[in-house]
């Protein structure tokens, strides 16, 4: 968030526990990261606009659930 308000485009990530507050699982740990690692890549490549079209920072967050976990099973 700091960079975007220096003007560099930004992508702030941030992931929410499902299922309270202990140690999510290591499968749902690893569906979170690849379906970031998708999201940021296909964010990154976007045009970022300009002038009052210009997106200063995407704001993702990603569920660490168990339909994460699922879908990286399945690649």
């Amino acid at each position: 968030m700091a960079a975007s308000l220096s003007g560099i485009p930004s992508i702030a990530l941030s992931f929410g526990l499902m299922e309270g507050h202990k140690p999510p699982a290591q499968a749902l740990v690893d569906g979170a990261m690849k379906a970031s690692c998708e999201v940021v890549k296909q964010l990154w490549e976007l045009d970022w606009g300009a002038g009052k079209e210009r997106v200063d920072v995407f704001s993702v967050n990603v569920p660490v659930s168990s339909s994460l976990a699922r879908s990286s099973e399945g690649s």
